[in-house]
Formats: structure tokens, C-alpha cells, sequence
């Protein structure tokens, strides 16, 4: 089905030439960003309180929608996908992302690569697909990274060791 979020339908005029968008800007575009927007804002709950910050979020989504487009293009080890904070500035997902690193040193011991020298692994390995790991947790802005980071540490060991 063409129209499921967030693979083909609507998107695929966008994908196929991101220049479109700028040159020779058709009027469609906009339709397709509207329809894009609307179905984000369904798909999150999303609303408003003015016609004005409608219009930012509006914004905001097709930049960062743009962004997740270019980086997919760009054929890298990862792909990325809208989420909830889709609608986000980037001035506004900073202040998320909390506090800063301290510079301190915390006297980490570097990787023992030479343990595992010639040791054949595969290009890539998708744990999710195994369940080994779980969709990425938002902390928000409680500045404990840390025990996000722990907990999906402990399921992953814990998966490896009993399935």
C-alpha cells in the first residue's frame, strides 16, 4: 500500500527529485506538504493553539523532514525516520538534549581491539531484528542519559544470555 507512513505515497515526488521542491516550484508541493503534515499531526496527536504556530510547525516538519531525506540519500550505515519531535526546531531539540558535557575526564580504559584481531565479522547487524534491543526511549529533560543508556545495555546482555 503506497500510502503508509512514513514509506512511499506522497513522499515519493520528494525523494525522487529534492531539487523539485526548489526549482520550478510546483504548486503541488505544497499540497504534498500539507498532506504530509496533516497525516504527522494525526499520526502524534498533534495540535495547535494558533493559526501562527501552526504555520512554525508546519516549518519546522518539512525542514527536518528534508534533513531525514538528505541523510537517507546519502546511503550510510543508518537510516532515519520522523518522530515525535518531528516538529521541533533545532533550537528547541537542543534544549532537550539538556545539560552539557562536563570536560572532565572520567578515565575510561580504551577498547581492547587486539582481543579480537581477525576475528570475521559481518558488515552490519541489525539487533532489532533479532528483539535484542527496543524502539529508542525519549528521556526528555530529566539529565539521566545515563540510565537510559544502562537500561538498554542490561536488555541487550539480557536478551544475549537467555533469548
Amino acid at each position: 500500500q503506497c500510502e503508509q507512513w512514513p514509506t512511499a505515497g506522497p513522499e515519493h515526488r520528494i525523494m525522487a527529485n529534492p531539487m523539485q521542491e526548489f526549482v520550478g516550484r510546483a504548486p503541488e508541493t505544497d499540497h504534498v506538504h500539507h498532506r504530509l503534515f496533516h497525516r504527522y499531526k494525526e499520526q502524534f496527536g498533534k495540535s495547535y493553539g494558533s493559526e501562527e504556530e501552526h504555520e512554525n510547525r508546519k516549518r519546522a516538519f518539512i525542514h527536518n523532514m528534508r534533513f531525514v531525506h538528505s541523510k537517507n540519500r546519502a546511503a550510510l550505515s543508518y537510516t532515519l525516520a520522523l518522530n515525535h519531535l518531528a516538529d521541533r526546531t533545532p533550537q528547541e531539540l537542543a534544549a532537550l538534549r539538556g545539560r552539557r558535557r562536563s570536560g572532565v575526564p572520567n578515565n575510561g580504559q580504551p577498547f581492547p581491539t587486539q582481543l579480537y584481531a581477525g576475528l570475521i565479522l559481518p558488515d552490519s547487524l541489525d539487533w532489532r531484528l533479532y528483539g535484542a534491543v527496543t524502539p529508542v526511549k525519549d528521556q526528555a529533560v530529566c539529565g539521566s542519559c545515563w540510565s537510559f543508556a544502562t537500561t538498554g545495555a542490561m536488555e541487550g546482555a539480557l536478551f544475549l544470555k537467555v533469548g
